[in-house]
């Protein structure tokens, strides 16, 4: 993959694809619903990338699975990077300096330089995050692993459709709400038709 140039997305397939997904309606195993349809239907009657920025998660998350090799042609390593980054947020700790999500970020720019040590310490911050009590926070399982995806697909372990299939997947699993796959769903979907 390369690490600054971006091919072009083009948009008439990525709306043809909402067309598809619009179609899937009650049938899709995704389970597209009414709400979901009538929003691919108004994004694709306005016509511009715009309108699939608002699309309910459910909607979005299919719309990335259906589509995701064209999405990925606006993806170079550093949009990945940039994709990680977002995931993660700005450096922050717990109160009581038990959580930090430094190791995440200092794991990441291991990866970045090449050091595939950085991947292996993803693993194992992903790994913690799954197994953790009620009364130690060790991050978000879902982020700790759409970011080690991340660094799997700069290191050319992971085909880039099939990570953004595999994040989009993430963002819908978990247990604190939608807010967060919500995020990373329509931020790929920007990255990739704002390119």
């Amino acid at each position: 993959m390369s690490p600054d140039k971006n091919s072009s997305v083009d948009h008439s397939v990525i709306f043809e694809k909402a067309k598809n997904v619009a179609n899937l309606h009650l049938e899709s195993p995704r389970g597209i619903m009414d709400n979901d349809k009538r929003q691919l239907e108004t994004a694709i009657g306005i016509g511009s990338p715009e309108g699939l920025f608002k699309l309910t998660p459910e909607a979005t998350m299919v719309m990335i699975e259906n589509s995701a090799e064209e999405l990925a042609k606006g993806f170079s390593s550093a949009k990945f990077l940039e994709l990680a980054r977002f995931l993660i947020g700005k450096p922050s700790s717990n109160v009581d300096g038990s959580w930090s999500n430094q190791p995440l970020l200092d794991a990441l720019d291991k990866v970045e330089k090449g050091d595939l040590a950085g991947i292996q310490e993803l693993e194992g911050l992903y790994e913690k995050s799954k197994h953790r009590d009620e009364d130690e926070y060790t991050g978000d399982s879902r982020i700790n692993s759409q970011v080690l995806i991340v660094a799997k697909t700069v290191a050319g372990q992971i085909g880039a459709a099939q990570a953004l299939r595999e994040i989009a997947r993430a963002s819908s699993y978990g247990s604190m709400g939608q807010n967060i796959g919500t995020a990373a769903n329509r931020k790929i979907l920007e990255m990739a038709l704002r390119a």
